[in-house]
């Protein structure tokens, strides 16, 4: 590559002598704009760099199969993006340094999928459940868990119906959530 003042500038190549390598474009010594860095593990990233760190659009791969395409935020998953493990698994949608946020959809390795919003890697807010069996549940959901108002159905017959409370089905439409002895109605 170029360089300036001592420094690296424009288009060039830097192998690291344990391993890994970069080819791209470069700034005062840092990866700076497009390019393609090979890591000594067999990861291959190839987008956009700022200061040293992936940053702007791009997209990695693991030597497990997994691999995340999307927008990054100085090394972290920050934006739209899709995530996919390669055995199954995938997630479309906002990420928030490296955890989902905002709205998503996630399909499971067992047929399993979900619809909605996610808050700090969790199911949080309204979402629509699928299992692969064709049942559904739409409703509220709290750190990953079912929680509020929620219906829960198959070949469009209601199941359940009601309030769902830390994971569990808690009353039926009346409102009523019966923890012990106590019905603690419209205080969730």
């Amino acid at each position: 590559g170029s360089f300036k003042g001592g420094r690296m500038y424009g288009a060039g190549e830097y192998t690291w002598t344990s391993g890994g390598s970069y080819i791209g474009t470069f700034r005062e010594d840092f990866f700076e704009g497009k390019g393609i860095r090979r890591y000594k593990n067999s990861t291959i990233f190839e987008g956009e760099f700022k200061y040293d760190k992936r940053h702007g659009k791009g997209e990695i791969k693991y030597p497990s199969g997994s691999s995340y395409s999307g927008k990054w935020h100085f090394d972290y998953w920050h934006g739209f993006g899709f995530y996919k493990n390669g055995k199954g698994y995938s997630y479309e949608g906002n990420y928030r340094f490296n955890k989902k946020q905002g709205f998503g959809k996630e399909k499971l390795s067992n047929g399993d999928m979900y619809e909605g919003s996610f808050k700090n890697d969790y199911k949080e807010g309204y979402g629509v459940y699928t299992w692969k069996s064709g049942e559904t549940y739409k409703g509220n959901w709290k750190n990953g868990k079912k929680h509020g108002f929620a219906i829960s159905e198959k070949n469009d017959q209601i199941l359940k119906k009601g309030i769902w409370y830390n994971g569990v089905h808690k009353s039926n439409e009346t409102g009523c959530i019966e923890i012990g002895q106590e019905c603690l109605k419209n205080r969730l």
